[in-house]
């Protein structure tokens, strides 16, 4: 699993739009806190994204008291024909 920091999947996709003209953005409805985005470009190429909020468990440490906590985030998965999956996570709101 490759994953990025925001900076860098900003870079990937800077590159990919700027040697590509999209002509469709096709974005599917939001099912189950999940939803897939696919951009067609002029030339063929095309960019997938797969959105969805995942539940990751976590021990954290508060005034010396370990405590697991769920800690709620947005997985975006993106791929192209030009690039291998990347995957970014960001929180997401409560």
């Amino acid at each position: 699993m490759n994953i990025v920091t925001r900076e860098k999947y900003y870079e990937v996709l800077r590159e990919f739009f700027d040697k590509h003209v999209i002509i469709n953005v096709e974005t599917s409805p939001m099912v189950n806190d999940e939803y897939h985005k696919v951009y067609h470009c002029e030339n063929g190429a095309c960019l997938y994204e797969h959105n969805r909020i995942v539940v990751e468990e976590a021990e954290v440490e508060v005034k010396g008291i370990k405590v697991k906590a769920n800690i709620k985030l947005w997985e975006t998965e993106t791929w192209s024909t030009e690039f291998p999956s990347m995957y970014l996570y960001e929180k997401a709101d409560n």
